[in-house]
């Protein structure tokens, strides 16, 4: 049994390869679960660089369950969605992603970019921050987190893997570098950076109201005000388990197929 699984996974790999070669564009192929997923990127990394193969993750929560998606599987997504894709890749996913709901690419993409030399001062970027809905702490230790030092920022974007921290000096960014979120040591310099949403429930006046909205339409005959997690987003916090209803924060949502501009699907 385990031996003739193994030779499927192979056969697969192999077909993936030649029908990436032959259409020298980008493709994605749909595994039955997270395993058969997992299988096929590690093996395609033998024939492909690390850039071509990407996985997107499964949400590793079941439906209408209390938990949140984890923040790894959020960032994932994120930097997924962000990949360049002037560039042919496979990307690999699973059936039970087709199931999902997710808000438009649009929401996932960066919105800001900012280089070294660019004139901005830290005002202005927490202003950028703040109307992307980041939260200010005194330490970033999760994505959607941003702090103040002087002329320093930190921000942990979701879009990439370790936290920002930018220097700014005379309204000028004169430095740029990832670091460490434990050590809080400086990993690499880098020339510039993006600044997208901060996570997959970034609330702000006008996705407050639609959920406020949508909720008084679907449980009319429940009162709100015993409800805790209609009172905790009502009042811009984000209760544990909301993705269940994250239809209600978005004018339009879309399917796995909506969000990526990928034309050879294969299962």
């Amino acid at each position: 049994m385990l031996k003739n699984k193994h030779n499927k996974y192979l056969n697969l790999t192999y077909e993936i390869h030649q029908e990436f070669l032959k259409k020298n564009e980008s493709i994605c192929f749909i595994a039955e679960d997270i395993k058969e997923a997992q299988y096929l990127k590690h093996s395609l990394k033998l024939l492909h660089s690390e850039n071509e193969i990407l996985l997107f993750p499964e949400q590793e929560i079941l439906p209408y369950d209390h938990f949140s998606i984890p923040e790894k599987v959020i960032k994932e997504r994120f930097q997924i969605i962000n990949h360049d894709s002037d560039k042919p890749y496979i990307l690999i996913s699973t059936v039970k992603n087709l199931f999902e709901i997710y808000p438009q690419a649009e929401y996932f993409q960066s919105s800001k970019n900012f280089s070294i030399g660019d004139n901005i001062s830290v005002n202005k970027l927490v202003t950028i921050l703040e109307s992307n809905n980041y939260i200010k702490r005194v330490n970033v230790e999760l994505i959607n987190e941003f702090t103040i030092r002087g002329g320093i920022v930190d921000i942990f974007s979701p879009i990439y893997k370790n936290p920002l921290r930018i220097e700014i000096f005379d309204d000028k960014i004169e430095s740029i570098r990832f670091f460490n979120v434990d050590s809080q040591l400086s990993i690499e310099n880098i020339n510039s950076f993006a600044i997208s949403n901060g996570s997959l429930f970034s609330l702000n006046p006008s996705r407050i109201e639609n959920f406020v909205n949508m909720w008084r339409t679907y449980f009319h005959e429940y009162d709100e005000r015993f409800c805790e997690l209609f009172q905790k987003v009502k009042n811009g916090s984000i209760p544990e388990g909301i993705e269940v209803y994250l239809p209600f924060f978005f004018d339009l949502t879309v399917n796995f197929n909506n969000l990526f501009n990928i034309n050879n699907i294969y299962t």
